[in-house]
């Protein structure tokens, strides 16, 4: 195998919707030196795997919040939700699904004349990569700098989240490295 391809770290999807049926076996892999989550159906080969974007912004971020929520939607249900208690127009709701059906965050199927759309990806593991993002961009080249900015910044916020975050690296290394 690869070095490039042994960097993949494999990562069983969350089926979002209990009513739904059942979802393909699919299994999501993150490159350890790019953003973004890279998907592919277990039965194919790492050849055909199809790259995925992060939600873009808030709005984006927002829609597939509440797809999460609901489990799965029209675009008429997330505009209830989301768009119209902001003031945003029905094409622009439809308009983000469509961008997040694209990236491959969500799947849709047919129902009459609209679709019903349903998250692909877990909460957890969209969390997980945009917060990874977000520190590689804070971090960037010298992360020990920006690490002790961090911590200031922290506790000026509140004191106490310094201890909860001491409590939380103690049990990342207990569970780390079984001590």
């Amino acid at each position: 195998m690869s070095r490039a391809v042994s960097a993949w770290r494999m990562v069983r999807l969350v089926a979002s919707a209990p009513a739904s049926p059942p979802a393909p076996k699919t299994r999501l892999a993150r490159c350890s030196h790019g953003d973004g989550l890279t998907i592919y159906d277990g039965r194919r080969t790492l050849g055909t795997m199809k790259r995925l974007r992060l939600p873009g912004g808030d709005l984006e971020y927002a829609v597939l919040a509440k797809l999460w929520e609901l489990g799965t939607a029209s675009a008429r249900d997330i505009h209830g939700h989301i768009g119209e208690p902001v003031g945003l127009v029905y094409t622009t709701t439809a308009k983000v699904l469509d961008r997040l059906h694209d990236k491959g965050l969500v799947s849709r199927e047919r129902r009459g004349k609209a679709f019903s759309y349903r998250a692909r990806i877990s909460r957890e593991v969209v969390d997980q990569a945009r917060a990874r993002t977000a520190l590689s961009r804070l971090f960037g080249s010298r992360p020990h700098a920006a690490v002790a900015t961090l911590v200031e910044a922290v506790e000026s916020l509140d004191p106490k989240l310094l201890d909860e975050l001491e409590r939380a690296v103690a049990a990342r290394r207990r569970s780390r490295y079984g001590t």
